[in-house]
């Protein structure tokens, strides 16, 4: 079962993104994903203290990655995906996230109560639907968004203008550009958001189930080449999109 859910998380969470970039010429193509898996335990046995062990009074802690501080503290600063250097007073605690992709990994990461808003898309995990959406992409609606007054706006590099990020950040609206490409720019997307999170640990260890699970599949799947695959990612209603080379699913498939 665990297996199952860690295959669901690695491949969907990719196909999100993917689902993301198709989206730019309409937003028409409804974005669907597999169940997101919280990921808690193993940061809370590392992260526990014995009782009997005492800590010196000025002992620093290592810094965490990406340049910001350690876990749970700020200032943190990191570097957004479209270049950006972003720094945050301490971990982001309300945010809207306009893609579903970001959604995921906010619920993945452990921070899915963080959320004060959603891009309209944003359809999973199921409790996702009792936030308020907003209207994403081509529509994106500033005057929303600032009604929710997150601390940081994530968002694609794709639909939004200059104008709308630059009138959002007036308003004291950190906003993040979350812009995945391919499978480790997937891996990036999570190390970046944990990061403003200050959920570091939990990234690594949902980036390290991923990677470990492409590879099971990669050992489970091996073939001759020979066989092909046609992915629909919408269907005529919405139109008509199918994925090709140099996209997630063509990873996937390639695996």
């Amino acid at each position: 079962m665990m297996k199952q859910m860690r295959i669901s998380i690695a491949l969907l969470l990719s196909a999100l993104l993917f689902l993301t970039g198709c989206a730019q010429k309409g937003d028409q193509a409804k974005e669907t994903a597999a169940q997101s898996e919280t990921v808690r335990s193993q940061t809370e046995e590392n992260q526990t203290q014995p009782e009997n062990q005492s800590q010196p009074e000025n002992q620093t802690q290592p810094e965490a990655q990406s340049g910001s501080k350690a876990q749970g503290e700020g200032p943190i600063t990191f570097t957004d995906m479209n270049g950006r250097e972003i720094t945050l007073e301490k971990p982001a605690d309300r945010i809207v996230a306009l893609t579903a992709s970001d959604c995921e990994i906010l619920y993945a990461l452990g921070a899915g109560d963080t959320l004060v808003g959603r891009g309209e898309y944003c359809n999973w995990p199921e409790e996702v639907l009792d936030v308020p959406s907003v209207q994403s992409g081509e529509n994106t609606n500033v005057e929303q968004i600032i009604a929710l007054q997150p601390q940081v706006l994530l968002m694609s590099a794709m639909a939004q203008t200059d104008e709308q990020i630059e009138a959002l950040e007036n308003a004291g609206i950190q906003v993040v550009v979350s812009y995945a490409q391919d499978i480790e720019g997937v891996y990036e997307a999570i190390s970046m958001i944990g990061t403003a999170m200050g959920k570091n640990d939990e990234a690594d260890v949902l980036i390290t189930e991923m990677k470990d699970t492409f590879a099971q599949i990669q050992e489970d799947s091996a073939g001759d080449g020979s066989e092909t695959i046609y992915f629909e990612v919408s269907p005529l209603e919405y139109g008509l999109w199918a994925a090709g080379s140099d996209t997630f699913m063509d990873e996937e498939a390639q695996m």
